[in-house]
């Protein structure tokens, strides 16, 4: 009997120490990489649903994703596509659809770094609507950012799985862009013939408004990355020093009456 009563109490043990999973797999789960992550029914006014610190949920159909200040949050879909969510930012999963060609239409209002894969071959259609824009992508990493502050849109696009499906987007005035890799698209709002859209290439401080998320994608290939000094050349500055080193005897000091400025090494005889 003490055996059978031993053994149960280990059984019980045990299953105090697995934790239970929130999301099971084909969910869309919200996991809370930093500070203040949550969901809700509505983006404002509805209680909010708080996700614990490196924990994760399966976020329900049509539910807004949250975060808070110095918050940064993860949407990870079944086609192994990802979604990061920046500070204060809101995103809402309208709709996600495997059949055929994966679809899937989100509304975003902050920053957001997305990775949209082709799972196994497959095709992917995903839309990420602003109030402002809508931006659709097939197999692409980049960021978006719409600032309801300043009423700023900003896109950057870092590779594309096929060069010859771009990010498309199209303006609220009907107007449309496309972003190849390496490109970025600014969008002053309302729209205004004096400072229109326009596509550029991505450079350091465009791609700088995301770094919250970290070194983007392709960032190298890019040019994004800062050189060390001594991958650009600056090991140069080192050839008089390594001289120096190498000549301990040498002197910068001319033999003869006067130092002035006359080249190392040569003497000077003055007559008088």
């Amino acid at each position: 009997m003490r055996s059978i009563a031993a053994l149960l109490v280990s059984l019980s043990l045990v299953a105090l120490t697995i934790a239970p999973t929130d999301a099971a797999t084909g969910d869309k789960v919200l996991s809370n990489t930093r500070g203040d992550v949550s969901y809700s029914v509505a983006r404002t006014g509805s209680p909010k649903t708080t996700v614990a610190a490196n924990a994760s949920i399966a976020l329900p159909d049509n539910d807004w994703a949250l975060t808070g200040s110095n918050s940064q949050g993860a949407l990870g879909l079944p086609d192994s596509s990802r979604i990061l969510l920046g500070q204060n930012t809101s995103v809402q999963l309208q709709k996600f659809d495997q059949a055929g060609i994966t679809t899937a239409n989100f509304a975003v209002v902050g920053k957001v770094r997305f990775t949209v894969q082709h799972p196994a071959g497959a095709h992917a259609n995903y839309t990420f609507s602003t109030p402002t824009a809508q931006i659709a992508v097939r197999g692409t990493a980049g960021d978006i950012s719409w600032d309801e502050n300043t009423q700023t849109l900003q896109v950057n696009c870092y590779e594309l799985s096929d060069p010859t499906l771009p990010i498309q987007i199209t303006l609220s005035d009907g107007s449309v862009f496309t972003l190849s890799a390496g490109q970025s698209l600014i969008a002053h709002f309302p729209l205004n013939p004096a400072d229109p859209p326009h596509v550029q290439q991505v450079t350091k401080p465009l791609a700088n408004t995301f770094a919250e998320f970290g070194t983007p994608p392709n960032a190298n290939a890019l040019g994004l990355i800062s050189k060390p000094w001594f991958a650009a050349g600056g090991w140069l500055l080192l050839i008089p020093i390594i001289i120096i080193v190498a000549n301990p005897h040498h002197t910068d000091t001319p033999s003869g009456p006067s130092s002035g400025s006359f080249p190392v090494g040569v003497s000077f005889k003055i007559k008088r």
